[in-house]
């Protein structure tokens, strides 16, 4: 590495800041700053998700997790620019997530990774109900446990079709049986 103070590029054509103490250099790389910025963004309340184009929907449907979808950061020395592309939730108003976005976004990766951000450009791509609507209140846990009751009940019953699929061997009281021990399990009752 030469004296100069200008960005040095190291073979595989990553930027290198010259700052260097007695220890050596750091190096944070690119990826780096859009992972700390993506999880950042994903905190944010009114954030449904990241819009990470045709990449991002393969390596969803592959199972990867990827925390810099939607991100995208421009370094130039110690200094960053981050573009943010998401998707906002229906019901938040988009200016003020944006703005949370922003405030967020930089104040994480100037935290973390000690640049200074110039920027952070937030890009709305889409609004989408929310995840978890109809999912509110005490209602909504009792109509959790009903399905999940249901559920179990459903898994009982092909269970037994499977071990009788004529229906022959199964008496009522052996059902009712069978459909009260589903019922103690699913409120978690141990029989």
């Amino acid at each position: 590495m030469s004296d100069n103070k200008e960005l040095e590029m190291l073979q595989d054509g990553t930027k290198v800041s010259p700052e260097t103490d007695d220890m050596g250099s750091i190096h944070v790389d690119d990826e780096v700053l859009s992972i700390v910025a993506g999880l950042a963004a994903s905190e944010v309340p009114g954030v449904y998700g990241m819009s990470g184009g045709i990449r991002g929907g393969i390596n969803e449907m592959l199972g990867k997790q990827n925390f810099s979808k939607g991100i995208k950061v421009f370094t130039e020395g110690r200094t960053v620019r981050v573009e943010v592309h998401v998707i906002i939730t229906y019901g938040y108003n988009i200016p003020d997530v944006a703005i949370k976005l922003q405030e967020k976004v930089k104040d994480a990766v100037e935290n973390m990774a000690g640049y200074e951000v110039t920027a952070v450009d937030i890009h709305v791509e889409g609004v989408r109900k929310d995840k978890m609507e109809g999912l509110s209140g005490k209602g909504d846990i009792d109509t959790l446990e009903e399905r999940y009751k249901e559920a179990a009940r459903e898994e009982a019953s092909l269970k037994q079709e499977m071990k009788d699929p004529e229906g022959k061997g199964a008496d009522s009281s052996a059902k009712e049986q069978n459909e009260e021990t589903v019922s103690q399990e699913a409120s978690g009752v141990n029989a």
